[in-house]
């Protein structure tokens, strides 16, 4: 008979181990029926799907791209716009590199208004340190939308700033993408904004993969503040974007999915 503890662990060793873009559940727990057998893997198939989703969500909380949040960026707090300055950096939180639009978030994690082959991007990322040169870089830790996904984005973020506020992580999942998800989920004891990918498993259901950023309240109050500002940057480099209505709810049951963080 399998302990919990030791279930947990292989889990996690094979997950480490793993391409978590190919791999699906029923590989895992294939694997693991020839581990353990096959009746003490159905006696715990909550604990197999808690221990997956854990791992991928802590897998997308933190990679090893990522050293810490200890930043300037994170100094005193959000810089207010003049009336007279809207739609161009301010100069402490947000400038410009190149064609680039960056807006430190808070922390190491920023969003950069891009383009990559012709299309404009809204990347959110986590940046890291680089040890021999001191440079900031971006990591491999968060997720570039299309125009149109940071819309619906832009869109719902008056009611997930409400959420995010009072704590609630009740509130349904707002479909931004077709498998991308914005959602208020706890993390470490603290509500956050997940902005995230999710993929199906092979029984239909989705799940969030690594694949997002998690944004904490001064994110949050950050990008609602210097929203002009980036819509303003993605209209110079890609034109007007086309007017979104407010990004719906996903459906309840896919609600069900949502990542305990």
């Amino acid at each position: 008979m399998v302990s919990v503890p030791t279930l947990k662990k292989r889990i996690n060793e094979l997950l480490e181990n793993s391409d978590l873009n190919t791999i699906s559940e029923r590989k895992l727990k294939e694997t693991l029926a020839q581990e353990f057998g096959e009746e003490e893997i159905k006696k715990h198939t909550r604990a197999i799907r808690n221990t997956v989703e854990k791992f991928l969500e802590t897998a997308g909380e933190g990679d090893g791209e990522s050293e810490g949040d200890d930043d300037e960026a994170n100094e005193g707090g959000g810089s207010k716009r003049k009336a007279d300055n809207q739609g161009q950096p301010d100069g402490k939180r947000s400038k410009v590199e190149g064609d680039n639009y960056i807006l430190a978030l808070s922390g190491m994690k920023k969003l950069a208004v891009r383009t990559f082959k012709g299309k404009v991007l809204i990347d959110f990322r986590e940046y890291y340190k680089d040890k021999n040169t001191g440079e900031e870089k971006p990591g491999k830790k968060g997720l570039s939308l299309q125009r149109e996904q940071w819309m619906a984005l832009k869109a719902a973020l008056p009611q997930l700033a409400a959420a995010l506020e009072a704590g609630n992580t009740d509130m349904p999942h707002v479909q931004i993408g077709s498998m991308r998800r914005a959602y208020v989920s706890e993390y470490n004891g603290k509500a956050g904004l997940h902005v995230r990918e999710f993929y199906s498993t092979p029984d239909g259901e989705q799940r969030p993969s690594q694949k997002g950023l998690n944004l904490d309240a001064q994110a949050m109050a950050t990008l609602r503040e210097h929203e002009q500002e980036i819509e303003a940057h993605a209209e110079r480099l890609g034109g007007p974007a086309p007017p979104a209505s407010p990004a719906p709810a996903a459906a309840a049951a896919a609600a069900g999915a949502r990542a305990s963080a």
